[in-house]
């Protein structure tokens, strides 16, 4: 039989009935006849072989004898996948009423098969073809010998692809017979809008087609959008209402991600340090041409550098790269854009001073000479080094929760260990960080402020804003009370008594405002008091 007939022969429609699960096959005989046979075969041929149509009893192909297997395989060909309609199928269960659908089998004739014995669907031609044992009658055509009858979880994640079609990913987590955990790619739907309800239907859907039931899921992780998360509408909930024990699982690494770019944001010095580590990058790889005068530049370095032995040369050491971009949605590309800034620190700074000088206009030139004064600023300097000691810290954790073998008790115990190293660079950390910042600086030639000086931030308030400082300074003289004037007649009575009442109002005043303001004369001397009479009046000194 030819190989095209051979495949028109499978795919053909067959008409069978739940009184076709056992037929005897007849297949013709080597015997003694008066003819004999021109082409004898060297194996003998079946004589009468049991065909077995259900597909959750009968043998599989490898329990057959090896020279008999091809010829059973094309009686079942022949014969075309078992589908009987004309039984009742059982429930699965009393709670959600699920069983079989007959009208399966309009959409899927070619190769699904249903078994009354197990109540179970299979696939026709993996049971005929598969090259490996399988440990159920039938095939492995809907889920791997790994997840069987074991709880599992699910993740789901949804994204847009290049034709802008959204695509909802399906991962299963489950642990395997070995005791290993194990994710496993399981499938990609397109989904016409991303919905909860949508999700939870198109998820349904895939499961009862491997089938694999929502009563075995144990678990469900997704990212923080409120369609997923929502404890009233969303993904996780709906879930829950078909079963109680599909606990929800915020990703860690996205609950992390969102943790790290808020906490940045609250602190204004370090928001504005990653406003101006993107502009910085932007400038120097916007362009192909401005991105070869980087690797240039930083050729050049390493050959001094190589030079002077400051740096040890070997296979693979000392590679020409490039500034890494920073993204919100990956935290850890933060940490590669601030190591590749150090580390091409002084290329990028002579890229920048070139653009500042031979730019192709003055908005260029403008904007990236303001680049380079920052870019070469203490402060921007502190701040990059602080940030790679705390994301080196951080990095790690962020790695580490997206590995597919990760557990909750691990992550937990890696979270503790990971705040323990933040506070440990919080109480003792600062002094090596300040050298180590101190040292780069001098290095590449940076000014460095006076540590002990007084701290002072650009100009005052009220030479750039003097119409908000003379506001603010009339706000400041209205009084609040009158306490003062009470506290100057309690020195008037002090002054001024029986033994004292004759004495002026002048004389009293001059006297009330020495005794009142007593820090301001403090700071008269008998020299001062002296030298103040002489020049109202020539007196004798005694």
């Amino acid at each position: 039989m030819s190989k095209r007939k051979t495949i028109d022969a499978f795919f053909k429609k067959k008409d069978v009935s739940n009184s076709e699960i056992r037929t005897p096959v007849a297949v013709e005989t080597n015997v003694n006849t008066s003819m004999p046979d021109e082409h004898p075969s060297k194996c003998p041929k079946l004589q009468f072989e049991e065909i077995d149509r259900d597909p959750g009893s009968r043998k599989q192909i490898c329990e057959f004898p090896i020279n008999k297997q091809d010829e059973i395989r094309r009686v079942y060909i022949k014969k075309g996948p078992y589908q009987p309609k004309h039984i009742n199928y059982p429930y699965n269960d009393d709670t959600h009423h699920r069983r079989f659908q007959p009208s399966w089998f309009n959409s899927h004739k070619d190769w699904l098969e249903y078994s009354p014995s197990m109540d179970a669907i299979y696939c026709l031609p993996c049971y005929l073809f598969s090259k490996k044992p399988i440990g159920h009658p039938g095939s492995d055509a809907f889920i791997s010998t790994e997840i069987g009858d074991a709880k599992f979880c699910i993740l789901v994640d949804e994204s847009r692809d290049e034709s802008k079609r959204e695509q909802m990913a399906i991962i299963l987590r489950f642990v395997g017979e070995e005791c290993f955990i194990k994710g496993r790619f399981f499938h990609i739907v397109h989904v016409k809008d991303t919905t909860a309800l949508t999700l939870k239907n198109e998820i349904c859907a895939v499961l009862s087609h491997y089938n694999l039931h929502i009563e075995n899921i144990r678990g469900q992780g997704y990212d923080g959008a409120s369609n997923m998360r929502g404890e009233w509408n969303g993904l996780q909930y709906l879930f829950l209402k078909d079963c109680p024990y599909v606990y929800y699982v915020h990703c860690m690494a996205h609950k992390l991600q969102l943790t790290l770019v808020t906490a940045s944001k609250e602190v204004k010095d370090v928001y504005q340090f990653f406003d101006y580590l993107v502009n910085i990058i932007n400038i120097v790889v916007a362009s192909s041409k401005r991105n070869d005068e980087l690797q240039h530049a930083q050729a050049g370095q390493i050959e001094n550098m190589i030079a002077s032995n400051e740096i040890e040369t070997g296979r693979g050491a000392n590679q020409i790269g490039t500034l890494h971009r920073a993204v919100d949605t990956r935290w850890g590309s933060h940490f590669q854009s601030i190591c590749s800034l150090i580390k091409m620190f002084d290329a990028t700074c002579k890229v920048i001073n070139t653009i500042s000088e031979e730019g192709a206009n003055y908005k260029q030139r403008g904007d990236t000479e303001g680049a380079y004064q920052v870019l070469t600023s203490f402060e921007f300097i502190l701040i990059l080094h602080l940030k790679k000691e705390i994301m080196g810290i951080t990095n790690v954790l962020c790695q580490a929760l997206q590995q597919h073998s990760q557990d909750l008790l691990n992550a937990i115990h890696l979270v503790s260990t990971t705040k323990s190293l933040i506070q440990e660079l919080k109480d003792d950390g600062w002094e090596p960080l300040l050298a180590s910042v101190i040292s780069f600086c001098e290095q590449h030639e940076i000014d460095i402020p006076d540590m002990n000086a007084r701290y002072t931030k650009g100009r005052g308030k009220s030479n750039i804003y003097f119409l908000i400082d003379r506001l603010i300074r009339l706000g400041l003289t209205l009084p609040v009370s009158t306490a003062t004037t009470e506290q100057a007649f309690s020195a008037m009575k002090l002054l001024k008594t029986r033994l004292r009442n004759r004495m002026e109002d002048e004389f009293l005043a001059d006297n009330m405002i020495v005794y009142i303001e007593k820090e301001i004369a403090g700071n008269f001397t008998i020299e001062m008091i002296m030298d103040e009479f002489y020049s109202m009046k020539n007196r004798r000194q005694t």
